[in-house]
């Protein structure tokens, strides 16, 4: 049973570091396997807009989800992702490529934060989701819309699943230390309002309890939950945070959710970071294309149509792999290999609305295929974009005419490097 707040400070959250504080919370994450920074985020208007686009995001889940109309928050409604009601998780709508998630994610100081603890500059983002628990306890309904007169009503079967504990890292496939995990704060957390718990300094004991529970509790899926009755689970602390705060533990933590027992939401983000892969090409090309298609599916999410496209910093395009696959535009090497050559071509166009304007990139690229036929494109595994390539007429660099080139005919200047 969740207990008390875990190490609070004088206001009851839990204790917290400064951005600036590198070597103590590096100490503290060490010791306890997670920690807590506060004020990651101090733009109050970039926390409330991106709450303003989930509740954008759960009206194109359902038209009838309406923010001021707690009514419209039941379960008949409600997009509860199957099997994970215990987490109150947002239905796994993509947030690959909306405005606010990505702000979030490419903020220098949740990026630095992850480059301080994995103790690695070069990270990919990982695609994670929204989470948004509902009130339950003293909810105002509207009675009569004429005289605005309500009644307030208690909403148990909104509430998430109690002593919820679990890993995302099999303990018995992968026993040490793999990764970190991360959550950004978008409400202020306290023993009512559903949270964080974990089991703190868990983390130096977790290879010898995947070993002393072998034989009993082994599994081969990726989430594993605590075992209910374990002695884990006296020791579980609740984390409480302000608002803009930002959450990181390591992946060896038991961790899950308590459930919110208020009248208020309890809103989150996810963001993970990993060490970058620049040498796997294939997870590169996946992680481009989920950007790109708005989906980890293999279908563009139309549904995300008339959502505000982000807009990349460099350090956005770093985090994606695009910057990887930029570089071998720009600067050929033998690094770029060629794997899955025409899918990747594509990205330069299909990503040019999401460059960093200032940084010259897009009239560089520009002028690279208007200054050459289109097989330069391929020279030295110089990648422009297919779709660019397409532009360019089969005679003379900068004529008006377009001509459509084939995949076949792309793929045969590729492997000749024909000018």
């Amino acid at each position: 049973m969740a207990s008390s707040t875990a190490f609070p400070d004088s206001n009851g959250y839990t204790k917290s570091f400064s951005f600036e504080e590198t070597s103590e919370l590096l100490k503290f994450f060490e010791e306890y396997g997670f920690v807590v920074v506060r004020n990651i985020i101090e733009s109050k208007s970039q926390i409330e807009e991106t709450i303003d686009e989930i509740w954008s995001l759960l009206g194109v889940l359902n038209p009838k989800i309406d923010k001021n109309d707690s009514s419209t928050w039941d379960n008949k409604y409600w997009p509860i992702q199957l099997g994970l009601k215990d987490g109150g998780f947002i239905s796994h709508m993509s947030d690959v490529a909306i405005k606010m998630c990505w702000e979030n994610r490419q903020h220098p100081n949740i990026v630095r934060l992850f480059q301080i603890i994995l103790k690695q500059d070069d990270l990919w983002v990982r695609y994670d989701r929204y989470g948004m628990m509902r009130p339950t306890k003293g909810i105002a309904f509207k009675q009569n819309d004429n005289d605005g007169s309500v009644i307030f009503e208690d909403k148990s079967e909104w509430r998430s699943k109690p002593n919820w504990l679990h890993w995302d890292q099999n303990p018995w496939r992968y026993p040490d230390f793999i990764g970190v995990q991360g959550l950004l704060a978008l409400s202020d957390t306290n023993p009512n309002t559903g949270g964080f718990h974990c089991v703190p300094g868990f983390t130096h004991r977790f290879k010898q309890w995947s070993i002393d529970n072998e034989k009993e509790h082994k599994c081969r899926g990726g989430l594993v939950n605590v075992p209910e009755g374990d002695p884990i689970r006296n020791e579980i602390k609740q984390i409480h945070v302000q608002k803009g705060s930002f959450i990181v533990w390591d992946s060896r933590l038991p961790h899950g959710n308590f459930p919110n027992e208020s009248d208020q939401f309890r809103i989150v983000q996810y963001i993970t970071f990993q060490p970058a892969k620049e040498d796997d090409k294939r997870e590169l090309t996946s992680r481009i294309d989920a950007f790109h298609m708005r989906t980890l599916s293999s279908k563009v999410d139309e549904q995300l149509d008339g959502f505000p496209e982000p807009q990349l910093t460099e350090l956005g395009e770093k985090i994606v792999g695009l910057r990887s696959t930029l570089n071998c535009i720009i600067s050929p090497s033998t690094s770029c290999d060629g794997y899955n050559a025409l899918n990747i071509y594509e990205y330069c166009t299909d990503f040019r609305t999401f460059l960093d304007s200032s940084s010259g990139l897009i009239s560089t690229v520009d002028n690279i295929i208007i200054g050459s036929k289109f097989c330069v494109a391929f020279q030295n595994n110089s990648w422009i974009g297919l779709r660019t390539v397409k532009r360019v007429t089969s005679g003379d660099a900068g004529a008006s005419n377009t001509t459509t080139i084939s995949t076949t005919t792309v793929a045969s200047c590729y492997n000749s490097a024909a000018i």
